[in-house]
């Protein structure tokens, strides 16, 4: 993970605006509190209103939050942990009504942390306009596909060589005639990129066309699990509404404890693993080939692996 090197220089702050979304951060916020009063089980017998306050913040300009909102229903029928999964997103909120109450007198980039995590849009042409290009070699790590709300959102991680800067493309499929950009494995992609505002840049507006396969000895960087660790406490610090970050690990070997999976670097330190299908079985191989780098996504305390590089190879996992 890299910090932003400059802060920028602009924000999406408007008066009229803010004091809309503040409005509905308020019948958040007393949601919230009635919601502690009446113990979570009352979100499985009136889901009627979740759909109503859901409603209401959109109305208010808040509509990543009226999202939150309305897929809750689908967490509490589908998570065997469900409480805990909507005490967590509950956290989230209260925490950002605290935050947007001191919104005028916070640094411009947690400013537009809170924009985007309440779902202000900001346009590309915008962010081209202010922000500083940064030129690179993107190699691409993998993609990760989430359905959510009948749209499928893929998420396309990317390190650029030269900068040691992180970058993750998101892409949006609304429909069976919208096509997802695919990429290469093992080609890195050259040119510029803009990086979305915020204190922990790593959403970019796109990556070039033009690419070339992987020159060899990348000069990955090699984290322990402690050292990420850090990192990412770091950046959560700046921007507790961070949610996956890009990570990659090396010497560690896969293990199996209490019938759950782990990764396990050479410290004996542990990171719950993600595992799905056949990937296990290939995760088990390239673990047991000296000096194989582990490249993917940490997300909801688990390390999902996108890809290995061994031996100046990328392959897809």
């Amino acid at each position: 993970m890299n910090l932003q090197d400059k802060p920028s220089n602009q924000t999406r702050y408007n008066p009229q605006k803010i004091k809309k979304i503040n409005e509905g951060i308020l019948i958040i916020e007393e949601w919230i509190i009635q919601l502690f009063k009446q113990g979570f089980d009352v979100l499985q017998k009136d889901q009627h209103r979740l759909i109503e306050i859901s409603t209401r913040m959109v109305d208010y300009g808040l509509p990543a939050i009226a999202r939150k909102i309305r897929i809750l229903p689908e967490k509490i029928i589908h998570e065997s942990d469900w409480i805990d999964v909507v005490a967590q997103e509950i956290g989230e909120l209260y925490l950002l009504c605290q935050s947007f109450k001191k919104f005028e007198v916070l640094d411009i980039n947690k400013q537009e942390d809170l924009l985007s995590f309440v779902g202000v849009p900001i346009k590309k042409t915008e962010i081209k306009s202010y922000s500083i290009p940064i030129t690179d070699q993107w190699v691409y790590l993998g993609t990760i596909n989430q359905k959510e709300e009948q749209i499928l959102i893929a998420r396309n991680w990317f390190y650029g060589i030269q900068y040691k800067k992180f970058a993750l493309l998101l892409d949006f499929q609304v429909n069976k005639f919208t096509k997802l950009r695919s990429f290469i494995m093992g080609k890195m992609y050259l040119g510029d990129v803009h990086f979305y505002p915020g204190t922990v840049p790593l959403r970019v507006t796109e990556i070039p066309e033009t690419f070339h396969t992987i020159t060899e000895n990348l000069p990955y960087p090699r984290y322990t699990i402690s050292t990420f660790l850090t990192q990412y406490n770091y950046a959560i610090s700046l921007n507790p509404w961070l949610k996956m970050v890009p990570c990659i690990l090396s010497h560690c070997s896969i293990i199996e404890l209490n019938q759950a999976w782990y990764i396990m670097d050479e410290n004996k330190d542990l990171l719950p693993l993600k595992t799905h299908g056949d990937t296990l079985w290939s995760l088990l191989a390239w673990s047991s080939i000296p000096n194989t780098l582990f490249l993917g996504e940490f997300n909801n305390n688990q390390f999902h692996i996108l890809s290995v590089y061994s031996d100046n190879l990328m392959i897809k996992i």
